[in-house]
This record gives C-alpha cells, structure tokens and sequence, in this order.
C-alpha cells in the first residue's frame, strides 16, 4: 500500500462544500476551493480548502501519509470552524480508490466524540470528500460532504 494511487490528485479543485450541523435541519452549502500537492519527496499529501459559513470564510487543511511500517494511513487536520486551535490527528486505511481515517475530539460535556474523513477517488478528474461525526453511541452522522472537481487552466 501507497500513497501513488492519489498522487493523481495533485492540483487545484472546486465544488459545493455541504455543511450538515444538524441532521435534522436544512443543511448549509457553499463554494469551496481545495489546493492538493504532494510534498516531501512525495511521501505526503498536503489538502488545503477554503469554505464559509454564515458569510464568514474558514480554511482548512489536513496533512495526509501512509506509514509504511504500520501499514496505515496517518494524518493531522485542522479547520478554523470545525477545530479551533486544535489538532485533530487521525489513523486509517486505503481500500482501493479511498482512503478513510478516524480521530477523536472532547465534546463539550461527556465521552469524547469521533470524526471519520473520506477521500472517494472517482477519476482523475473528480473525487468525493466526506466528513462524518460519530456520536459515543456509534453512530455516524453525515457532517460535511463535497463533490470535487477538477479546475482547468
């Protein structure tokens, strides 16, 4: 396993960044922008992305690897609305075109929740990236969900 299958995504992309807060209220959409590049001889994956919500802008970024020694993937992420000033580092796996990994936050009161991130490869020209929240019960909810595709020179 290895990070050569999403190298692929190096460049620029654009899509509807669907911010879903409460699943059972209207969700909130916005354009978004994400700068992918491959960084230190390749063996990183740098995913930066701009968003708004509520006319206020946020950008966000997670650094991405699969560490061969462990046999996962490894990634740090941080987003101006979603994290504040913390640093969210997850653990995960590649299963053909997607990667998928797991970190943990303190809630606001009680156990900690978990948010799994997935990055669907579709095409060189188009790939999905969907956050969810995952409640101390298990269930997951559906938080943020992008369709993106690729930006022309």
């Amino acid at each position: 396993m290895s990070l050569d299958n999403f190298q692929s995504l190096e460049g620029k992309w654009s899509g509807n960044y669907t911010l879903i807060i409460d699943p059972n209220s209207s969700p909130h959409t916005c354009p978004t922008i994400m700068n992918i590049s491959s960084i230190l001889n390749s063996k990183f994956l740098k995913l930066k992305y701009t968003w708004e919500f509520e006319t206020t802008p946020h950008e966000g970024m997670i650094l991405l690897t699969f560490n061969t020694k462990r046999k996962l993937i490894v990634t740090n992420w941080i987003d101006s609305w979603h994290m504040g000033t913390d640093i969210m580092t997850c653990n995960g796996y590649i299963n053909g075109n997607m990667i998928s990994f797991t970190g943990q936050y303190a809630a606001s009161e009680g156990p900690d929740w978990r948010w799994r991130t997935e990055i669907n490869l579709i095409n060189n020209e188009e790939f999905e990236f969907k956050m969810y929240n995952i409640h101390p019960q298990n269930i997951e909810d559906l938080a943020v969900c992008v369709r993106y595709l690729r930006v022309k020179n």
